[in-house]
């Protein structure tokens, strides 16, 4: 699991820690992950993204339910709240809270050239306040940034499929 604390749209502590391997541990795993978190008095809320090789079954729980649970529990005792979750199983990943049986998982594959990993890249651990994906301006000549909009003007005007072929080549 990757705990990503957060305090006004700031990233705080970050924190990558082996979920727990035995049922009946979720709480004191909870109480573990919170001491670390809260040792940063800064921090508000947390988002974190659960990686497992489990898969979620329709109109099953999602793997590790009860650790989330619990967390969710001994985070609010100590006036932090989690915005967000994200499940990782081997080959895709989706929304933890989703409901079970919505099929609303993606392919890990879209996000190696997606809009979000290259703000991770240009941006490192900074998260815009409005809470919207801005790529950096171009620093290169005001050539290139033309060039860079008349394709992607361009890919706009494409079929879906043929779009993200054009845009994973660009």
């Amino acid at each position: 699991m990757v705990c990503i604390a957060l305090d006004q749209g700031k990233v705080r502590a970050t924190l990558r820690i082996d979920l727990p391997r035995q049922s009946g541990t979720e709480l004191p795993y909870a109480r573990t992950v919170s001491s670390y978190l809260t040792s940063d008095t800064s921090a508000k809320s947390i988002v974190f993204a659960l990686y497992t090789s489990h898969h979620c079954e329709p109109g099953q729980p999602k793997p590790h339910a009860a650790t989330i649970a619990a967390l969710t529990g001994v985070l609010a005792e100590n006036g932090i709240t989690i915005r967000n979750g994200i499940f990782v199983s081997d080959d895709a990943y989706s929304p933890y809270d989703s409901e079970p049986g919505q099929n609303i998982s993606l392919p890990l594959s879209t996000t190696e050239y997606s809009r979000v990993n290259a703000e991770f890249i240009y941006r490192g651990s900074t998260i815009e306040p409005t809470n919207q994906i801005v790529l950096p301006t171009p620093t290169h000549a005001a050539g290139h940034a033309t060039a860079v909009e008349n394709c992607m003007r361009t890919i706009r005007e494409q079929a879906p499929h043929q779009a993200a072929l054009q845009a994973r080549h660009l």
